[in-house]
C-alpha cells in the first residue's frame, strides 16, 4: 500500500510538469537531455537519497534521476528527503563507458591497498557488465544555485484550480519514508544502475 502511495505521488508530479512555474520534471528532461547540458534550468520532483552514494536525487520513472549537487553556500532543506523540491542550477553530464572503466581499472592497479584495489576492480567489472548489457550510461546532475521545498496549501488558489499539482499532495509523498525508511521512496532500487559508478 505504501509503495502504491509513492507511485501515485510520482504520477502527481508528472501531471504537474509543465504547468506555470512548475519547473521541468525529470521525465520531461530525459526526453532530450542534451538540450539542457551546461544550461541553467529548474527541475522539480520527488526526492530520494541514493542508497549507494548517499546523494540527494530528484527522481522520475524507469531508472531516471538527476543528482543534486549544492553549489557553495547553498543549503539543502532539512525535510528534503521524500519531499517535492524545486531546484535551479546548471545541468552536468557524466558518461560512463569503456574509457571510464579503463580509468577505474588503472586507478585500481595503481593502488597499494589490497582491499581498496579489490573494491575498485569489482566496481569496474560491475560497470563493464552493465555497459555490455545496456549500453553506455549517461548520468546527469544539477549544480544547484537554489533549492526549495515546494510547500503545500490545499486552500491555495493553484491547488483549487489543479488538484493534481504535486505541491498539493506533498505530505503523502513523505508518508512512506516516515513509516518505513526501507521503502522505494528512499532507496529507489529501480535507479541503482545509474548509481553504479558512485558506489
Amino acid at each position: 500500500m505504501k509503495q502504491i502511495l509513492s507511485i501515485a505521488a510520482l504520477a502527481l508530479v508528472l501531471a504537474a510538469c509543465g504547468t506555470k512555474d512548475a519547473g521541468l520534471c525529470v521525465d520531461k528532461f530525459y526526453e532530450n537531455p542534451v538540450e539542457y547540458i551546461g544550461k541553467e534550468v529548474t527541475i522539480v520532483g520527488l526526492t530520494n537519497v541514493c542508497c549507494h552514494s548517499g546523494a540527494l536525487q530528484i527522481t522520475g520513472s524507469e531508472k531516471r534521476a538527476i543528482t543534486v549537487i549544492p553549489a557553495e553556500g547553498v543549503a539543502v532543506p532539512e525535510d528534503a528527503k521524500g519531499s517535492v523540491l524545486k531546484v535551479t542550477g546548471i545541468i552536468n553530464e557524466e558518461i560512463i563507458d569503456e574509457t571510464f572503466v579503463a580509468t577505474l581499472t588503472d586507478e585500481a592497479n595503481a593502488t597499494e591497498d589490497s582491499t581498496a584495489k579489490a573494491e575498485l576492480l569489482a566496481k569496474a567489472e560491475k560497470i563493464k557488465g552493465i555497459i555490455v548489457e545496456e549500453g553506455v550510461i549517461h548520468k546527469y546532475s544539477i549544480t544547484a544555485t537554489a533549492i526549495e521545498t515546494v510547500e503545500c496549501d490545499e486552500k491555495d488558489a493553484a491547488c483549487e484550480k489543479d488538484s493534481t499539482k504535486a505541491c498539493c499532495k506533498k505530505d503523502s509523498t513523505k508518508a512512506c519514508c516516515k513509516k518505513d525508511s526501507t521503502k522505494a521512496c528512499e532507496k529507489q532500487d529501480s535507479i541503482s544502475i545509474q548509481d553504479a559508478a558512485t558506489e
